[in-house]
């Protein structure tokens, strides 16, 4: 310990640094770890120096100043069962909580013993913890099997707990029944159920606890806390020679455990001891079953005590909590729902009371500060003599204070008078990320374990976080005191803790528990089953959330089942938000109905009321579709590209081969400029004079970024020829010439083999390379080469044309086949491989045509979807590229308007067979749409959810029936009759059609799609290939990491914030400019935008589905853009096109709104279109390649982020 032989670590700014060390070790086995540590300019605040292993708390070191001196720390450690490796770490800061200082270690030791010291508790010494780069194969390969296993046991759970909510709000919410209230609790049936039940539910919590080990953390420290507090007791506990993060209210319980296990001598590591850790919370679980089984049944009877009770009593998510984890958040939500119920009653000295009690166990406990100070506000304003009312809460606050100050005392040892302000800090701020593995709003935006400095649209997240901590309690002052009212407490304090845990920072997995019992307060109080089906909401994502934590560990920012159940999380709480609001400004609730209640005085009326309106086609449809189509046909295809391009080659497939060519006498040669095929290598060009003698030469390097494309090599000197070898075995050239300095092509004679070439292959010959001179533009634009991903997609085509072995693999073949078409009709040329892509986008507008009027029933809706659609940027240009999207987004379009037709049809009014003609053509399209581009799938997702919601929605009317039947309505000709007999055959037949629509047509077609690849000559593939192309596609996407200047993320998207550039002119006049990008018209997609979320919240605020046009759109909309959240790779705002149809059909929804409510209106519609076709104009040159001045180029920069020309 002289200093001259340790290890120093030294942090001049704020960091977690460490020195690791990887051991063998015995599994099941004792350890004792040791070492002798200096520590020198730590703040207090921070973790400190540690020893210990890495990614667990087990060493409860802490060390902020030695003082010079060293100090001795050792503890004793359990490896696990199967353990045989550990990672020792010497540490300055910590898991959550950088540091700065210097720390010295020296002596340091890892020894097995034989036996503890007497009194000593091991801490586990397991850990996941693997070095950097070691064990990833056998890590990813064991998460393969644990991940679904887990996830699937989630799944299954989730489901069993829904089912077992909707049994009993049909059971006894739905089913009449006299709800007398009652005193105390009778022995009636219910109560001997209940009291069976709240058994059954211990011994489960009892049973899982003793055998599961916990979260091994939380557990450790709990286990290691009760040790120390029982044998050196509380004064001392906050020293820092332990790690301790929860303030001293709990501490009294687990010093209680302490002593237990001392008076009985439980072993500290025993799953005996571990039991006895999780009991207290155990109980407050049942506790709170009991609670509301008692409140209720004295207030609305036992029946519906026991159905409330029964949730709380079997909730999956207080159980995995509880239970499984070991975590006390179950104390947590009795006290404060306790504390509810006090100022609920008024009773404010028990409420302080409580409140002190529950914040001395949990800092959280704090969020509800802003609840009791709203009551106690309600209460002053509504007493007769609000001087005595103020006296009685200053009581309860000083009670509180006095209760506060009483409990901390004992654990003070001697610090400072504000100590346990500073631990209530270091609490707060331990883990200073956006993220802990909560599934909230910054897990969605990809930023879990993001260090909470970080910035997002500005701002640092924890900027944000604290803004919107600041709007949910400001939200929840106005649900309370618009409308004040007590009832609104239980629903408030919910609403907080929801809010808090979905928005703010800092945020770990468990924080969202309180809300759900205090939701189930809340539904007792007002009788809203949305608020019973937001409980039931938050207990799913929690149970996610918490498990997966639990199962998995630490989560990755981008794990895709973190970023969508965050999304199902933001996505829950909006919801839950606007109940708040309904209820507590609107004063609106929404309570069960029986179902003699739901039955409709004409229930016939009410089946039928959601029917599909015809087509109601026109002659004058047909020429304004017509019309339409053709002016933007004419717009489409001038200047879509040339066929002159060069169609002979010459192909060396053998290094060494030679051609040469003869110019007509002496040239001088500034320049060289070939058209190349599809080949990846390099040749020597090489300058010759008459005699062949060397001239000049230079490298020709053929990439595959190049081909079909105009290349211009620097090559330069007197000649009379030019001699290309090939320096690699492939090389492609169509077309060569050569340039004088003033940029005029040189004539040839011609190009032949040199003598003793061995013969090139069919097709090939060196005379090609010069024979189509007339085709060498003099200044190639897009019009005669490939630009962007044409390089790909254009180039498998001809591959897949000319059975070659394919290129393209990450995206399924069935849009390349569509560009093949093209090229076998029209030639490997521009015109060639766009002209099909070119087709689809322009039968995008008549079947556009047809969607809006299928939707709106008028010609005048119809004519403006089109029109907005054909004039858009982003679909003139996307149609125009030969890339795969549009035939994704053609199928995408064609699908969605099938379902529209089969969710508005019933097989109640109509053949089982004509409601099932439009579900294969939707199950066909979705297939050519998924074998183009996997973006069908997305939208797959969509009509799966609006397939089984019209199924539901004939089950309802089956049931509507059913009650107006029980009711004694008329049914004259016996339609209800019918309706009740025919839903069950015709559900069968159509889900037995519908796997046949959507499994087995949709595989053939995909399949199908991958006949031309397996026929190929080149390549060899077989039918196992196939699944081996599936796998690569998906890991392909899965985890490509590349990046690119011009991707933007989803949320940007529909603001228009970031184009993506494809193509710039080149070699240009001064002062002239060119460019090709995709982007779309601002007016279409600003205002597209505004009628979406228009459309969103007017849909919220009535039954979903009560409009089936707008639930089509909404979850087309939804299924074309809410997968992209979840993706981590770069992403472009292209991936927006499939979503513009739809907010088109949302503007046009919003369009006809206007309308009706101002008449005057249709004028400023005109106005709208004739602005839209203004943009697309102005933007023309930007979308097309058209050479402009280069101000005007630079004025279609709408916003900075618009930089996509060059000069």
């Amino acid at each position: 310990k002289s200093g001259r032989n340790c290890v120093r670590i030294v942090n001049n700014v704020a960091n977690d640094a460490r020195f690791i060390q990887t051991i063998e070790v015995e599994p099941d086995a004792l350890y004792r770890l040791s070492a002798y540590i200096k520590a020198s300019g730590v703040p207090e605040d921070g973790v400190g120096a540690s020893f210990g292993v890495m990614d667990m708390q087990g060493s409860l070191l802490d060390i902020d100043e030695t003082f010079g001196k060293w100090q001795k720390f050792e503890f004793y450690g359990r490896t696990g069962k199967d353990q045989t490796q550990m990672t020792v770490a010497l540490r300055l800061g910590g898991y959550g909580n950088v540091t700065t200082g210097s720390a010295w270690f020296d002596e340091v030791r890892v020894e097995p013993v034989g036996e503890l010291p007497e009194g000593v508790v091991p801490v586990s010494l397991e850990s996941d913890y693997r070095e950097p780069g070691e064990g990833e194969d056998t890590k990813t390969q064991q998460q393969l099997i644990e991940k679904p296993q887990a996830y699937a046991s989630l799944i299954l759970v989730s489901l069993l707990y829904l089912l077992f909510y909707y049994a009993l709000v049909h059971r006894f919410f739905k089913k009449p029944a006299p709800l007398q209230p009652e005193q105390g609790l009778k022995k009636s049936n219910l109560t001997y159920s209940f009291i069976i039940a709240l058994t059954a539910a211990l011994l489960i919590r009892l049973l899982l606890a003793a055998l599961s080990e916990g979260f091994p953390t939380d557990i450790a420290c709990f286990r290691g806390w009760a040790d120390h507090l029982a044998r050196t007791g509380p004064w001392n506990f906050y020293d820092g020679s332990i790690f301790a993060d929860y303030p001293p209210g709990y501490m009294y319980v687990l010093l209680a455990l302490g002593w237990i296990r001392d008076i009985f001598g439980i072993a500290a590591d025993s799953a005996l001891f571990t039991l006895i850790i999780k009991l207290p919370s155990i109980f407050a679980d049942i506790a709170l079953a009991y609670f509301v089984y008692a409140l209720v049944s004295r207030r609305a009877g036992t029946r519906l005590a026991f159905a409330l009770s029964m949730l709380v009593a079997f909730n999956p998510a207080s159980v995995l909590v509880t239970s499984l984890w070991g975590q006390i958040d179950a104390i947590l939500a009795l006290l404060l729902v306790l504390c509810a119920h006090s100022l609920y009653e008024k009773k404010h000295l028990k409420a302080c009371l409580i409140y002190a009690a529950v914040l001395l166990i949990k800092p959280q406990a704090l969020l509800f500060g802003p609840v009791i100070l709203f009551a106690f506000v309600y209460d002053w304003m509504k007493a007769h003599d609000r001087k005595s009312e103020l006296k009685k809460m200053a009581r309860g606050v000083g009670a509180a204070v006095l209760l506060f100050v009483a409990a901390i005392v004992p654990f003070w040892g001697g610090q400072g008078p504000l100590w346990i302000f500073d631990r209530y800090l270091s609490t707060a701020t331990s883990y200073a990320y956006a993220s802990v593995n909560a599934f909230n709003l910054f897990g969605l935006l990809g930023a879990n374990w993001a260090a909470d400095s970080g910035t997002f649209l500005l701002f640092s997240y924890k900027v944000w976080g604290f803004f919107l901590i600041g709007c949910v309690v400001v939200a929840s002052a106005v649900f309370f005191f618009k409308k004040p009212d007590r009832k609104k407490l239980y629903i408030v304090a919910a609403f907080v803790f929801a809010g808090v845990f979905t928005l703010a920072h800092n945020m770990h997995e468990r924080y969202l528990f309180p809300a759900i019992p205090l939701l189930v307060m809340a539904y007792i109080e007002l009788r809203d089953k949305r608020v019973l089906a937001c409980a039931a909401g938050f207990t799913v994502t929690l149970l996610f959330n918490a498990g997966t934590v639990l199962s998995l560990g630490n989560i990755p920012a981008d794990d895709i089942v973190l970023r969508l159940a965050s999304g199902v999380q933001v996505l829950l709480f909006a919801y839950f938000a606007w109940v708040c609001y309904d209820v507590c400004v609107r004063g609106r609730t929404s309570a069960f109905k029986t179902a003699e209640e739901e039955a409709p005085a004409s229930a016939r009326e009410k089946i039928a009321s959601v029917r599909a309106q015809k087509l109601g086609w026109k002659r004058k449809d047909t020429l304004l579709a017509g019309g339409l189509t053709l002016v933007y046909a004419v717009i489409a295809l001038v200047n879509l590209g040339t066929t002159a391009v060069p169609q002979t080659y010459w192909r060396a497939q053998q290094d060494g081969a030679a051609a040469e060519i003869r110019f007509d006498g002496v040239q001088d040669v500034a320049s060289m400029r070939y058209y190349g095929g599809i080949a990846d290598g390099s040749a020597t060009v090489e300058l010759v004079d008459d005699a062949g003698d060397g001239v000049a030469s230079a490298t020709l390097d053929q990439v595959e970024s190049s081909m079909y494309t105009w290349v211009t090599l620097d090559i330069s000197g007197e000649a009379s020829g030019a001699v290309i070898r090939a320096d690699t075995p492939e090389i492609w050239l169509l077309e060569t010439a050569f340039f004088d300095a003033n940029g005029d092509m040189l004539p040839v004679k011609g190009a032949a083999s040199l003598p003793g070439e061995s013969p090139f292959g069919p097709g090939s010959a060196p005379s090609h390379l010069t024979d189509e001179q007339d085709r060498i533009p003099k200044l190639p634009t897009h019009m005669d080469e490939m630009y962007f991903d044409e390089i790909y997609h254009a180039r498998t085509a001809y591959e897949h044309l000319n059975g070659m072995e394919f290129y393209e693999t990450t995206h399924p073949p069935l849009g390349k086949l569509f560009i093949a078409a093209g090229v076998g009709m029209f030639g490997m040329n521009p015109f060639g491989w766009r002209i099909v892509g070119t087709v689809f986008g322009i039968l995008m507008v008549p079947i556009m045509y047809v969607f809006g009027k299928r939707l709106f029933g008028r010609t005048r809706y119809a004519f403006i979807a089109a029109f907005l659609l054909a004039f858009d940027c982003m679909h003139f240009v996307q149609t125009r590229i030969a890339t795969i999207d549009v035939y994704g987004v053609f199928f995408i379009i064609l699908m969605f308007y099938e379902m529209y037709r089969y969710h508005t049809a019933s097989f109640y009014d109509q053949t089982l067979r004509s409601t099932l003609k439009p579900l294969l053509f939707c199950g066909i399209f979705f297939g050519l749409g998924v074998a183009s581009k996997w973006i069908g799938l997305y939208s797959g997702a969509g009509l799966a959810f609006l397939f089984f919601l019209t199924l539901y929605n004939r089950l309802r009317e089956k049931r509507l029936a059913e009650a107006a039947l029980e009711a004694g309505a008329d049914d004259p000709d016996g339609y209800l009759k019918r309706v009740l007999h025919a839903f069950g055959p015709a559900a069968i037949r159509t889900l037995i059609a519908a796997a046949a629509f959507f499994i087995v047509i949709p595989l053939a077609i995909y399949v199908a799609s991958y006949v031309p690849i397996l026929l190929a000559r080149e390549g060899n593939y077989t039918l196992g290939s196939l699944w081996e192309f599936q796998t690569f596609m998906f890991n392909y996407h899965s985890f490509l990491t590349a990046t690119h200047p011009f991707s933007s993320q989803w949320w940007s998207w529909p603001f228009n914030v970031r184009p993506i550039w494809y193509y710039a002119g080149s070699g240009l006049p001064a002062g002239k400019a060119a460019s090709i990008a995709a982007f779309g018209n601002v007016a279409v997609w600003w205002g597209g935008l505004i009628s979406s979320v228009w459309l969103m919240v007017t849909s919220a605020k009535r039954r979903i589905g009560a409009d089936p046009g707008k639930l089509v759109v909404l979850v087309a909309l939804a299924s074309g853009f809410l997968p992209w959240v979840l993706v981590t790779r770069a992403t472009f705002i292209y991936h927006y096109f499939a979503c513009v149809p739809f907010i088109i059909l949302a503007a046009v929804y919003l369009i006809r709104y206007l309308e009706k409510r101002f008449p005057r209106f249709k004028y400023a519609v005109l106005g709208y279109l004739i602005l839209v076709a203004a943009v697309f104009a102005f933007f023309y040159p930007a979308m097309s390649g058209m050479t402009v001045p280069a101000w005007y180029a630079h004025l279609q920069e709408l916003l900075p982020s618009w930089g996509f020309y060059l000069q």
